[in-house]
């Protein structure tokens, strides 16, 4: 029975990739920051206050009404470069005009993404960057916060809107209604299900805080993008509510205080997540009679804060202390205006603000001794009851300077990495990226040998691994008895041994390389893999990493067009069959290098790229909507036949049709605005089933080519003007199938083979308009189809929307490799390709990262690149894992019913 359940995969082909996820898993754990919070919450006031007072004699105001317009960017309120409010807010603009509103500008750091910002507006504190990986599970937030305190001093408060705030505070209101963020193309009701409920509660006397959260311009701009002209009418909709607001308040002869702002802007291509100045900034729109917008030259003077400024000055204007862990400053044209606060309660407030701050610089360990020297004089300036109202404002002003500085250094040293972990985990990275490189070029380990050689350098290496991994984790279990220093110190003398002999082997692995005479294609795509991780210490290139590979797949292409002209002409004049068939080859090569100049510019990428005109932005233009019906036919039908024509089982070409009628029908209920249609939900329902029918008969088929369900899935997810661009991309996977095939002549044709489908994946991913940024990521892809909150559902469908050009040229490498006759071993080997494509540009910006963690883009370009990176590595190890051993458990299966047949 053994020979017949035999299978020729050995464990040492998992032990690098694994490896390799575990390291990209330890060194996220040291780089992403962990903040050092004081625990203890805001019940008692630093300074006495019980005696102070509002001007106007009351001891806060009654009501506060915070509007939150979700995705609402600055240039949405205010023209681009003056301060004059837009004609789509007509009350805005007459309560600006009449010096009843003042507008600010906020700016909201990265990740600018909902949940993080809610955090910061109600706590003041600047949220880690991995919690943009929490945004689409959203759970209860325990940290010192506004809504908290507001209770604990008896404010009643009401919410309507996005139900983040429901999740992350439950219990806390006193009335409010959730809507749900998941239907992205719904942009109507999901408003409408909030402004219902102004009639009622501003008619109500029982509440004291009201908060709103809007979604519907979001939902606008994640399927229209910012220039639709429904955003224009969606900010008239919001001035209307704006208007409602504000005459049901000053019916009631009572103070209070409007806040109209956004959680974050919008990119110009609809989504949010990065750090542009179209996300980052935000309009600040504070509605009471009392606000302070400062004239300079005869015009008023747009003054900027931070988000979390809107903490300090919310808690000032409610009368509660501010959150323990806040790092916010009072907005100075709220604090500093005498109708609203009395000279003493500014000086109050502002103390407290700066011995707030203190107790936060003193817990992270800074030095402290000037700022109590600063703190001491301030205090005893602004308490003078003998100095003058001149005196104290101009001691108030250099208070407040004071604060923003000393926010700025708490800035500063916000995050706290584990740097050990970090230069552990890069470190053993490279003893991936040789080991990779022994096990493909090595002597020993070449592809063609059916067994393996296990030898002394590849034991050595995982030795040093081995050992490098106790002296990582013995850090996390100092006081246990197996780590004493000694045993540390000898663990890693043995991993710093290891690692230089590998290094010492793989630069001898050089002489093999000249001994091989690789040729020019080979040689190019070694300098291409070398290239692209260095490429990685320059922000620039991050950001503009698609000029790489626009730059590296023609080339390699080109380079190998010439390699079959030169094939050609060393044959005899007799093989006229050889001749056209690498003339054949040429003209295949050519027609993918035209296609490529039309695709480059279909959806345009990078920093500075995005906002050209591309073919994407003429295909959604408000004129051309004939034009992209069209378009999107022609792609729908030509995709469809060309799976058809090389699908050769009809039961297959049946279920393919099937789903491609569903998604014609779905995307025709979508052009027609049908949001709300439950169809909207169970055609694309349908076709997840025949994608997983699909994909299941691709599994236990004799060849994993899962070609039809990916493709059938990628119709669905994909935008409408891009579906066009997925049959440019099938085109160019059929035309560059026969002359990639010649790089399997070389040697090491397999590996070189794998890096060209690598390249062409990559090609692909900048294709659809992704970049480095994850505001480029499409979220509306992940709820298509998605009637309830399920995040692991949206996860996936995210990945794969975001992952699919990689995706798509794997499947076609995989159709490559069927084309060959390659052993269960060769097949296993592409876990070694994986690990040297994969190793090498990680462990790069690995040290990229250390060297830069404090610089300026760390957490704008580097931290999001290593987000895709460490993503896209886990992808592919996944899909290469299920291709790997479908094939081993198709043979198992096969020879065990040969078995059992025999056996009867």
């Amino acid at each position: 029975m053994a020979n017949y359940l035999k299978f020729d995969m050995h464990g040492y082909h998992l032990g690098l990739p694994i490896m390799l996820i575990t390291l990209c898993v330890f060194f996220l754990i040291g780089f992403l920051p962990s903040l050092l919070s004081l625990q203890a919450y805001s019940n008692k006031r630093h300074i006495d206050r019980n005696n102070i007072v509002h001007k106007n004699g009351s001891k806060d105001h009654q009501k506060l009404v915070l509007v939150v317009v979700d995705a609402l960017q600055r240039d949405f309120v205010l023209e681009t470069n003056d301060i004059h409010v837009k004609k789509d807010w007509p009350f805005l603009r007459s309560l600006f005009t009449n010096r009843k509103a003042c507008i600010f500008e906020g700016i909201a750091d990265s990740p600018t993404v909902t949940m993080p910002r809610i955090k910061a507006m109600v706590s003041g504190t600047v949220p880690n960057f991995v919690d943009i990986l929490y945004n689409l599970q959203s759970e209860e937030y325990f940290e010192d916060n506004l809504i908290d305190i507001a209770i604990q001093h008896k404010k009643a408060i009401l919410f309507y809107g996005d139900d983040t705030w429901v999740k992350m505070f439950p219990g806390a209101f006193l009335r409010y209604e959730g809507t749900t963020s998941f239907f992205a193309s719904d942009y109507t009701e999901v408003d409408v299900n909030v402004t219902r409920h102004l009639d009622h509660e501003l008619t109500t006397t029982d509440w004291d805080i009201m908060i709103l959260h809007y979604l519907g311009l979001d939902h606008i701009g994640h399927i229209h993008g910012p220039a639709s002209f429904l955003v224009s009418e969606k900010l008239l909709e919001m001035d209307a509510v704006l208007e409602k607001i504000y005459t049901g308040l000053k019916v009631r002869n009572e103070p209070f205080t409007l806040l109209m702002t956004g959680d974050h802007g919008m990119s110009p291509g609809g989504s949010h997540g990065g750090s542009s100045l179209e996300e980052t900034q935000v309009p600040l729109v504070f509605v009471n009679d009392g606000c302070i917008q400062r004239f300079a030259s005869g015009r008023r003077d747009l003054g900027t804060f931070r988000q979390i400024d809107v903490t300090p000055t919310l808690a000032g204007l409610l009368g509660v202390p501010n959150p323990k862990n806040n790092l916010g400053v009072h907005i100075p044209n709220i604090l500093f205006s005498e109708q609203i606060f009395s000279v003493e309660h500014q000086a109050v407030l502002m103390l407290e603000n700066l011995k707030h701050l203190y107790n936060i610089f003193a817990t992270r360990g800074l030095s402290s001794h000037s700022f109590e020297q600063n703190f001491d004089l301030l205090k005893t300036k602004l308490m003078e009851s003998s100095s003058s109202i001149e005196t104290r404002r101009e001691w108030l002003q250099k208070a407040f300077l004071f604060a923003k500085e000393i926010q700025s250094e708490l800035g500063k040293g916000s995050n706290l990495y584990d740097l050990w972990t970090m230069v552990i985990s890069a470190f053993s990275m490279f003893l991936v990226f040789f080991c990779s490189c022994i096990m493909i070029f090595g002597d020993s380990c070449c592809p063609s040998v059916r067994k393996p050689c296990p030898n002394s350098p590849f034991i050595l290496i995982l030795t040093g691994l081995g050992c490098i991994s106790y002296v990582m984790i013995s850090t996390y279990f100092s006081n246990e008895v197996f780590v004493t220093p000694p045993i540390i110190i000898c663990f890693l003398q043995s991993g710093v041994t290891a690692y230089l002999f590998s290094l010492l082997h793989s630069l001898s692995l050089t002489k093999n390389l000249k001994a091989n005479v690789f040729s020019l294609p080979q040689m190019f795509t070694l300098f291409g893999i070398v290239y692209q991780g260095f490429s990685l210490f320059s922000s620039s290139f991050v950001e503009e990493e698609h000029q790489t590979w626009y730059y590296l797949v023609p080339t390699l292409l080109l380079l190998i067009s010439l390699k079959n002209i030169e094939t050609t002409f060393t044959k005899i004049d007799s093989n006229e069959g050889m001749k056209v068939v690498q003339n054949r080859d040429f003209l295949s090569i050519m027609g993918t290098v035209c296609i490529h100049r039309i695709a480059k510019f279909w959806n345009q990428t990078g920093d500075k790229w995005a906002r050209e005109m591309d073919i994407e932005d003429w295909l959604i233009g408000e004129d051309n909507y004939v034009a992209l019906m069209v378009f999107f036919c022609m792609g729908i039908v030509g995709i469809w036949c060309l799976v058809v024509w090389e699908e050769k089982r009809n039961l297959k070409r049946i279920i393919f049709s099937s789903g491609m009628i569903a998604v014609l029908i779905y995307r025709y209920l979508d052009f027609l605005g049908l949001h709300t249609s439950q169809w909207l939900v169970y055609l694309p329902r349908s076709v997840y089933v025949l994608v997983f029918v699909l994909f299941l008969m691709a599994i236990f088929g004799r060849t994993f080519t899962p070609l039809p369900p990916l493709v059938l899935l990628l119709v669905l997810l994909r935008r409408a003007h891009n579906v066009p661009l997925l049959l440019l991309q099938l085109i160019q996977a059929r035309l560059v199938q026969r002359p990639l095939t010649v790089l399997l002549q070389y040697e090491k044709g397999l590996f070189f083979l794998y890096a060209a489908y690598s390249w062409l994946g990559m090609m692909w991913f900048f294709y659809q308009g992704n970049s480095n940024s994850l505001s480029r990521i499409d979220v509306a892809a992940g709820y298509i189809g998605v009637g309830s909150y399920q995040p692991f559902l949206i996860g996936i469908l995210l990945l794969i929307s975001t992952f699919q050009g990689p995706l798509l040229a794997f499947v076609f490498y995989l159709k490559n490799l069927e084309m060959t006759n390659m052993n269960e071993n060769e097949w296993s080997s592409r876990f070694w390709y994986l690990c040297l494509l994969r190793s090498f540009p990680l462990c790069l910006h690995f040290v990229t990262v250390i060297i830069l963690r404090n610089h300026i883009f760390i957490w704008s370009v580097f931290a999001p690149k290593l987000v895709y990176e460490v993503t896209f590595t886990l992808l592919m190890f996944l899909i290469t894992f299920i291709s790997v051993f479908k094939r081993g458990t198709y043979y198992f299966v096969f020879n065990l019913c040969k078995y059992v047949q025999l056996g009867k």
